[in-house]
């Protein structure tokens, strides 16, 4: 039984000692957040990212089309977001959705400006 007790305990003493070293090793490194797909999106992502369904939304949020909704450009973006992590798992807020280089980017590939 001592014998039993005596490889728990250093079974026990390598994982403690494991974990902390690769904690350490791992402490000094900061982790990047993902990056927003919205910025590096070609033609077909964008437009897969960017809901059409019942208000053109890139139109609405990139571009300054009038609605007859005056909370269409909320409804875009969180409509923008869900979409991001639907397809991408990473989660966007407000202000990277109306990103000037967001709006540049759909500018860029969407309308060829």
């Amino acid at each position: 039984m001592r014998r039993l007790w005596t490889l728990i305990v250093a079974f026990v003493t390598g994982i403690a000692t494991g974990g902390g070293a690769v904690y350490i090793l791992h402490a000094g490194q900061t982790i990047a957040p993902p990056a927003n797909p919205l910025l590096t999106a070609n033609r077909a992502e964008m437009l897969r990212l960017v809901p059409n369904f019942f208000e053109p939304c890139g139109a609405i949020v990139f571009e300054d089309a009038k609605t007859s909704s005056p909370h269409a450009k909320e409804g875009c973006v969180d409509q923008i977001k869900t979409s991001v992590w639907n397809q991408s798992q990473i989660r966007l807020n407000d202000d990277d959705v109306l990103d000037p280089r967001v709006r540049a980017r759909w500018l860029q590939v969407v309308r060829g400006k």
